[in-house]
């Protein structure tokens, strides 16, 4: 028997669930990692002043304390335990109210790897949870004075707690927030081929369920799209959807208000001129309500940015490159028939991605078919041969004088942006290293003959992550010195 589920029920538990990651996330990781060491360090006074037993306790001064700690990590650990609990029931709850609604997330390319890492996660918090409780019963007789060997045991039970808050990615879980699953998601599965460059590229980076509110929000872009420019594209650029110039502009000036370049009222006048901004399905400051919560706001935007800053550098390398070349030379640009920039990751690290991006500009009026050669040595793949057709220019045409980054009266270098932007073609290539050192990578375009255009040189240096060997090493040492130090202290009784 079907039983239907209430998205009020569902708004309830995900609001509740955010307030808890919230929590996790400022308050409950950071005293995951310190009140174990504190522990740790009550421990090691206790046994140095030899407060081993009832008939000489701990001063009433260092009770009280213990105490106090004790009942912080009480109940840090049931609300870390809780917010395991409410993100797993939170998570498949979604997941089977949109798959009621004929929406099975479970379908989508890299669903299964959140997923995944999610719930890799959820059973660690849960271990740790159970681990943590049996700290407090170990810790509580130490209170009044308890046996040297309960303290060694409470000394190898903190450890492994301290191990295991050590080995948990993120308890960052917020179903309700645009980056809430992103600590788990990595933009690994996405098109080789990237029409939208800006679009396209930002949309690859949301996780699978956030994926979803993508479209809804550019349905309610459409909306808002002024008449004028809707006609201004159908005459310019026959064939071509508006709201996918419309989206490159509104990306494109968040990312310059994200760079301080512009501020948030000329993001503003700049908006109203291809959209309505007093409608109200998109609020440039609350964004779209999509299910009882509002998503991608300006604020909404700036954080995906950061994440996309972290994964993918290269993508910004080539928009500022590209605006770069507009302020400085953009006579040269407007002559040269074809554009061709790449970037990726200069550094790496051995057990991450490195993402290559090739962006083509076709200047001529019509489509052309180019040649792309890709050779990444000590990477996989190590070379790519891939025939590309690149959309033409159509009647528009860069200007040969230069012109403001703004501007109410004349042309722009926004709107130019934008426009190059989305006639722009480009490659999107994930490399994975598979030898340290720096590797040289070399592309060249070529026409389909194999006559070369132009060709790029860049190097990646591929590094290890010591950040995470090193995480990943005092978890375990502290894990199995936890487990292994009070067998070896109740050896030294016999």
């Amino acid at each position: 028997m079907l039983t239907e589920i209430s998205m009020d029920d569902i708004k309830g538990l995900e609001s509740l669930q955010a307030k808890i990651s919230r929590y996790n996330t400022i308050i409950g990781k950071k005293l995951l990692y310190f009140l174990p060491l504190i522990l740790l360090g009550i421990s090691g006074l206790t046994i140095s002043e030899g407060w081993i037993s009832s008939d000489n306790p701990p001063p009433i001064g260092v009770q009280f304390g213990f105490i106090l700690i004790l009942l912080i990590f009480a109940m840090n650990t049931l609300v870390l335990a809780s917010g395991a609990i409410f993100a797993r029931k939170a998570f498949f709850q979604r997941l089977n109210y949109e798959r009621q609604k004929g929406r099975p997330l479970d379908s989508l390319r890299g669903f299964k790897t959140i997923e995944s890492n999610i719930m890799g996660t959820l059973r660690t918090i849960s271990l740790l949870a159970v681990i943590s409780f049996l700290t407090l019963v170990i810790y509580i007789p130490l209170i009044v004075g308890a046996p040297e060997i309960l303290v060694w045991v409470g000394i190898g039970i903190t450890l492994i707690t301290f191990g295991l808050g050590l080995s948990i990615k993120s308890v960052k879980l917020d179903i309700t927030s645009v980056v809430g699953l992103s600590d788990f998601f990595t933009p690994s599965n996405h098109e080789l081929f990237i029409d939208k460059f800006f679009g396209d590229i930002f949309m690859y980076h949301l996780d699978p369920v956030t994926r979803l509110k993508w479209d809804e929000f550019i349905a309610a872009i459409e909306t808002m799209l002024k008449p004028d420019f809707i006609r201004s594209v159908r005459d310019e650029e026959a064939g071509e959807i508006p709201v996918s110039f419309a989206l490159e502009k509104l990306l494109y000036l968040h990312y310059l208000e994200y760079s301080n370049v512009i501020n948030h009222e000329t993001l503003k006048e700049e908006l109203q001129e291809v959209m309505d901004l007093s409608k109200s399905q998109w609020e440039l400051d609350k964004g779209v309500l999509i299910d009882g919560h509002y998503y991608f706001s300006s604020q909404d935007f700036f954080k995906i940015f950061e994440g996309i800053k972290l994964t993918t550098p290269s993508f910004f390398s080539i928009i500022d490159r590209l605006q770069l070349e507009l302020i400085d030379n953009i006579k040269l640009m407007a002559e040269d028939p074809i554009y061709l920039d790449v970037a990726a990751n200069e550094v790496v690290a051995e057990n991450h991605e490195a993402h290559l991006i090739i962006f083509l500009y076709n200047n001529t009026p019509e489509d052309k078919t180019y040649k792309v050669n890709i050779f990444a040595p000590g990477f996989e793949p190590k070379s790519m041969s891939v025939k590309m057709s690149v959309e033409g220019r159509g009647s528009f045409e860069l200007p040969q004088n230069n012109v403001p980054i703004v501007s109410s009266e004349t042309e722009d270098v926004i709107g130019l942006m934008a426009r190059l932007l989305k006639n722009g073609d480009a490659l999107w290539l994930t490399l994975e290293p598979r030898e340290r050192g720096t590797q040289t990578l070399q592309i060249l375009l070529t026409e389909e003959d194999g006559t070369i255009i132009e060709g790029k040189t860049m190097t990646i240096s591929v590094v290890r992550d010591m950040v995470l060997i090193l995480k990943g090493l005092t978890s375990k040492v502290s894990i199995l010195g936890g487990a292994a130090g009070p067998i070896m202290r109740q050896l030294e009784f016999f």
